[in-house]
């Protein structure tokens, strides 16, 4: 809207006359439009009508719900309730909640007045309200969890996760950058909720830089890691960077997660409020694995779909209740889950991935004859999801190892080490994993244990989970 620009030129002046009639020619002009509300709320926020400010706001929020810019701005208005132990109204409590719509605290108050008057409902999205901005007041919120889950059978079946959320300068350098982050995870536990029944609930904040990393994902990730020195004790780890795609060649990552681990960094875009690169690597951190190229699946890298596979939803069932302590598979997700089936799943899944991998190789062979250009895309296809693959034979070791099943978890470390190349330092070291696990097993077994799962097969990619 050209009043708009007009009142934000004259707003870069210092012309707050200017900037007032051009903003009420463009509400006069669409009453109802965000940016125009927006606006109009900061111009009177900044001379301290600090009431009128509010009212604007809540329009424009009436109008665009999910912005984090609006929420952002209220915030920054109302932010926390002055704490007190002195018992309230229900009237005095609500009063206050509604003055303070972002505090945990207040709304925890609200909510239990609530619950003593009998009014289960608006007690519950009081408490869910109070939750869903926990990292304002940790504990609060954690109370309301607690509140909920007594007081709503729908919230009980559900897990909830703490998230600690990193973002570089990049994403940082934006006022309303938490409130993105919040809007995102709020979002994200939603198109989940299907397969996880889950709430990711933001816990913590925090900033790291990456200016001196290249645009690659590994330096970015490097940049984090030294950055953050040590983890929080418990919760999942979210990096986010708004840095773009590296315009040199070669294939670059929107997302990295390590599979069932606790930590992924993501690339989002500029003012995103949803991400399928985000999903996607969150659901590596609860198992899920590549799919081939083709495949209808969120978990096809190339692809475009937001629907989840039967095999990955299978998997995902039986990860679910993982935790996110330790940082490690043998700590937050074995003593979780039927290691027993789950390993044949993974059996069956990588089965199938490296016979469709065998078959690109040889139509490539076969292109060959044709066109060395069409052979080398049918090779680089072929071999594409390896690095998924070196990791999903890995998983399936320990597996096997968990159950004390040595033999079967050395020819799992062999199949590693070939496809992430024999020569290379993690082939060495699944070749050296893969000997002391035979010899585990001779000491254990005295050589006859069973079980022929396996197989053999080439490559030299290795890797992460990646998007």
């Amino acid at each position: 809207m050209a009043r708009l620009g007009l009142a934000a030129v004259a707003r870069r002046r210092g012309d707050t006359a200017g900037e007032r009639r051009w903003l009420e020619a463009a509400l006069a002009q669409a009453p109802h439009d965000g940016d125009a509300l927006a606006a109009m709320a900061a111009l009177h926020g900044e001379v301290g009508e600090s009431q009128e400010a509010r009212r604007l706001l809540a329009r424009a929020l009436e109008a665009r719900p999910r912005d984090p810019k609006i929420h952002a701005a209220l915030l920054r208005l109302t932010g926390l309730a002055p704490r007190s132990a002195r018992p309230a109204s229900l009237e005095e409590a609500l009063a206050l909640a509604d003055a303070h719509p972002y505090d945990p605290w207040a709304q925890l108050r609200a909510g239990r007045a609530l619950l003593a008057a009998g009014e289960r409902e608006r007690a519950r999205l009081r408490l869910w309200q109070g939750v869903r901005y926990a990292d304002l007041d940790p504990r609060s919120a954690l109370a309301g969890m607690e509140l909920l889950r007594e007081l709503d059978p729908d919230f009980a079946l559900r897990r909830v996760v703490p998230v600690h959320s990193y973002a570089d300068q990049t994403l940082s350098r934006h006022p309303d950058w938490k409130m993105r982050l919040r809007l995102l995870w709020d979002g994200t536990s939603g198109s989940l909720d299907p397969v996880l029944s889950t709430v990711f609930v933001p816990v913590s904040f925090a900033i790291f830089s990456s200016r001196e990393s290249g645009d690659d994902l590994g330096s970015i990730d490097a940049a984090w890691q030294r950055r953050a020195k040590r983890w929080p004790a418990a919760g999942l780890l979210a990096g986010f960077t708004e840095r773009p795609l590296p315009q040199y060649g070669g294939f670059h990552r929107r997302g990295q997660a390590q599979l069932l681990g606790r930590r992924l960094l993501v690339r989002i875009d500029s003012d995103a409020l949803e991400s399928r690169v985000l999903i996607h690597e969150l659901l590596h951190i609860y198992g899920a694995v590549h799919v081939a190229e083709g495949m209808v699946s969120i978990m096809n890298p190339g692809g475009e779909s937001l629907v989840l596979d039967p095999v990955n939803q299978q998997i995902v069932a039986m990860v679910r209740d993982r935790r996110f302590a330790a940082g490690r598979v043998d700590r937050d997700v074995l003593p979780y889950i039927d290691a027993e089936t789950l390993t044949k799943v993974y059996v069956a899944s990588l089965r199938v991935n490296l016979k469709l991998r065998s078959e690109g190789i040889e139509d490539a062979e076969e292109a060959a004859q044709e066109s060395r250009f069409i052979a080398y895309e049918k090779a680089r296809e072929a071999v594409a999801l390896d690095p998924q693959l070196a990791d999903v034979a890995s998983l399936v070791a320990d597996l096997f190892a968990y159950q004390e099943r040595y033999a079967q978890a050395a020819m799992y470390q062999d199949m590693v080490a070939e496809l992430v190349g024999p020569q290379s330092r993690r082939g060495r070291r699944a070749r050296s994993a893969a000997e002391a696990l035979r010899r585990r097993s001779a000491a254990l077994y005295g050589g006859s244990e069973g079980g022929s799962e396996g197989g053999s097969v080439g490559g030299s990619a290795g890797g992460g989970g990646t998007q």
